[in-house]
């Protein structure tokens, strides 16, 4: 085996030492984090793993690096769904792995904005929606801030209590919304739990805080529920 990755690893120009054990799991780690930055196609990576047996490419995108992150974790960043659904099939656990930081790879596509992986990855692990990095920020808090309210709809048809998670610093996703003004984002959460809007922070900052209420008050229902609950605490 050792001598066919020296094949490998020289047909990729890789100018290294061919590692006496498990030097696929390398190759492949290696090519990965090279399209991760940009150096390499991800096409090359796809191409390996179409020519190794299923249980070496499965070990291989199961192999974490010194900051634990995976494949699965370079690939959200920047990599085409192509591989996303490639590396899912070949090693479905490798969604489950959270990086030291604690972040999954579906909290990596989220953060670049990429919803057609985001998509992928709730699919094949639904539960990561409620999974919280070292900041006990789940995806949601960071999908609330740029993710339209369609992928935010779609993220509380699965796990609807996401809704009511706090950070370590005890702010809402109706809290991030707020802070980055995601109108469309800001009307989904409150329509959906209205009591957000005066839930208070570590700090003792509500919603009310860091939006601009002017403007959000504009909404139909967002004013009703303002509204009643400011009525409530007379």
């Amino acid at each position: 085996m050792r001598d066919r990755a020296k094949y490998w690893f020289a047909r990729y120009n890789l100018n290294m030492d061919v590692p006496e054990t498990n030097p696929f799991e390398s190759l492949i780690m290696v090519l990965s984090l090279q399209a991760r930055d940009r150096k390499r196609p991800w096409r090359d990576v796809e191409s390996l793993l179409d020519k190794l047996p299923p249980q070496i490419a499965k070990d291989a995108l199961m192999r974490r690096d010194s900051e634990d992150e995976n494949a699965l974790h370079y690939a959200a960043w920047k990599g085409p769904l192509s591989m996303i659904a490639r590396i899912l099939k070949l090693a479905p656990n490798s969604a489950r792995d959270k990086d030291r930081m604690d972040r999954l790879p579906l909290h990596i596509a989220v953060i670049y904005n990429k919803f057609d992986t985001v998509k992928l990855l709730m699919k094949a692990y639904p539960e990561g929606l409620l999974e919280a990095d070292n900041y006990d920020r789940i995806p949601l808090h960071v999908a609330t801030t740029k993710e339209p309210r369609s992928a935010i709809a779609q993220m509380l048809l699965l796990v609807p209590n996401a809704i009511q998670k706090r950070d370590a610093r005890g702010r809402l996703p109706l809290h991030w919304a707020a802070l980055y003004n995601n109108i469309d984002v800001i009307e989904l959460l409150i329509t959906m739990y209205s009591r957000a809007i005066v839930e208070k922070d570590n700090d003792g900052k509500t919603p009310l805080d860091f939006f601009n209420l002017e403007a959000v008050l504009k909404l139909p229902l967002v004013k009703l529920s303002y509204q009643a609950l400011k009525n409530r605490s007379l």
